[in-house]
């Protein structure tokens, strides 16, 4: 079967002293196919050769100035400084191609080539020390990058789920889910080159930080094949004892949850990972502690007490497309109404603007930069869950929590009960609010929904 073809625009810049390298004197094994992560797809890199900053930029100008969504993939010599100590740094350069592709259509993902030195390098994807460079090397780096290019562009084949599998979301509701939680995102983010050295290469492959002690994480668990295919959580500032809601007593559900992930932390032996979620955050929300986020909107620091904030949204690869980040999504925004939460906050590429637009979030405007991030120029946007008349975000919510209740065995304390929304080839019951299907013997979860 052939597969589709996805583009990658590689702009090579080298310096007369990187061409020196024999691994860079040609540049045409960058070229070769390589399978996309998830299985679907294959890159096809579209190499070119610029010939200055100058040259760089004008054709930086022209991707921008496309309308197309396009991956652009810079390798160059000319990303980074050395700071005293001998470590490279970012550099103006760098710092302007962020700036550039602060954009809803295209991403671009930087390949630096220092001195001597292979590693993370702050806002840079990937790092390759001239010093020790050689094809395979390179090579690696590149289809790496261009791995989570593609894992942060909207996927564009969408994988049919088939008549018997299904998806349910719901609270993770054992230790062994939430590890599997927390290995998703690993797997994920490393794929992305969001993570830091120390964590990327931990031997228990798990993704964790101060923020998931406040946390309610949240798990798309596959039914045929009974593993997480999904992943967020939602960060709630206080823990009040609040009842009835969707994840019953709200501050044991977290309380569980937190004594879960201690277990988990203690037994990965992992002294990164203990580190992370010890240091604990001196801010109540992540997206507060992002760079100059509380300058621009000081005032929000006042009303976190009152909102909840949703991140580490992640999906499977194999996934992708089929809906998962979407029920996800919902089914936080929906824990958030019950728990009485009157606002939501994340932070997003710009490419990922229009996604959460779909839920009611609206960006704050303008845009902040996030610390100890790859991409350093974010989107912060905000959703209201005020019953005013014209709050579709706020109905839709009340819906999906009636929805939720309505489903799975009845619980009284309803504390990882098998409470859920869910995903399967008749998703227009859910998407129309009409759970008909659900009574069909042909639903794939027939027996796991209430009679």
């Amino acid at each position: 079967m052939v597969l589709p073809r996805f583009p990658i625009h590689v702009l090579a810049c080298l310096s007369k002293r990187a061409l020196l390298s024999p691994a860079l004197k040609d540049l045409a094994f960058l070229t070769e196919e390589a399978p996309v992560i998830g299985g679907r797809e294959t890159f096809d890199f579209i190499l070119e050769m610029m010939r200055g900053k100058a040259e760089l930029r004008e054709r930086i100008k022209r991707v921008l100035d496309d309308p197309e969504p396009q991956c652009v993939l810079i390798v160059s010599d000319q990303l980074t400084d050395e700071a005293d100590d001998g470590r490279p740094v970012p550099n103006d350069v760098t710092r302007e191609i962020r700036d550039s592709f602060f954009s809803p259509n295209h991403v671009c993902g930087l390949v630096a080539l220092p001195r001597a030195f292979s590693g993370r390098v702050r806002d840079v994807d990937r790092a390759v020390g001239l010093g020790t460079i050689d094809r395979d090397g390179l090579r690696t780096a590149v289809v790496r990058t261009a791995q989570g290019l593609r894992l942060k562009r909207p996927p564009t084949s969408i994988p049919a789920l088939t008549d018997d599998d299904a998806v349910i979301i719901q609270a993770a509701n054992s230790q062994e889910r939430l590890h599997e939680c927390l290995r998703l995102r690993h797997e994920v983010y490393d794929a992305m080159g969001y993570l830091e050295d120390a964590v990327a290469q931990n031997s228990a492959r798990l993704e964790v930080d101060g923020f998931d002690l406040n946390a309610v994480h949240f798990a798309a668990i596959g039914v045929r094949s009974d593993r997480v295919v999904g992943t967020t959580r939602l960060v709630i500032v206080d823990g009040a004892s609040t009842r009835g809601t969707l994840i019953g007593v709200s501050d044991e559900t977290q309380s569980q949850q937190r004594q879960w992930l201690g277990a988990i932390v203690r037994e990965s032996n992992q002294p990164v990972l203990r580190q992370r979620v010890q240091q604990r955050p001196f801010l109540p929300l992540p997206i507060l502690q992002s760079g100059d986020f509380c300058e621009r909107w000081p005032d929000m620091l006042n009303e976190a007490i009152r909102g909840g904030e949703i991140s580490r949204v992640v999906t499977s690869p194999p996934y992708r497309g089929a809906g998962v980040s979407s029920v996800l999504i919902r089914t936080a925004i929906a824990t958030a109404y019950s728990i009485g939460r009157r606002f939501l906050l994340l932070e997003c590429l710009p490419v990922h603007e229009k996604m959460y637009r779909k839920y009611g979030f609206r960006p704050l405007g303008g845009k902040h930069t996030r610390l100890q991030e790859l991409d350093q120029v974010a989107v912060g946007m905000r959703l209201e869950l005020r019953d005013t008349p014209d709050n579709e975000a706020f109905f839709l919510a009340e819906r999906d929590a009636d929805m939720i209740r309505n489903t799975g065995a009845p619980d009284e304390r309803m504390l990882f009960g098998s409470k859920h929304l869910c995903l399967c080839r008749n998703k227009l019951c859910w998407e129309r609010g009409d759970y008909r299907f659900r009574s069909f013997p042909a639903c794939p979860l027939f027996g796991q929904h209430a009679s």
